[in-house]
């Protein structure tokens, strides 16, 4: 699920020496939302959140399942 694999990142990124501040500043948000993400909390989608991502080398593909539900 999206919000496991958004904490993973933060995780990661944070135990890679990035620190809160320096996230919430790729992010534009506060240091508060960064640990939300980190726990795993919900998020809204926003360009800056893409741009966050895409800027530590990650991106969000929208696929089409097989079948609809």
């Amino acid at each position: 699920m999206i919000f496991d694999d958004v904490a993973e990142l933060m995780t990661d990124q944070m135990k890679a020496g990035k620190s809160a501040a320096r996230l919430a500043r790729i992010f534009q948000v506060e240091r508060k939302t960064i640990y939300s993400y980190r726990d795993g909390c919900c998020f809204r989608l926003t360009y800056n959140f893409l741009c966050g991502l895409h800027y530590l080398g990650y991106d969000l593909a929208l696929v089409k399942r097989e079948k609809e539900l």
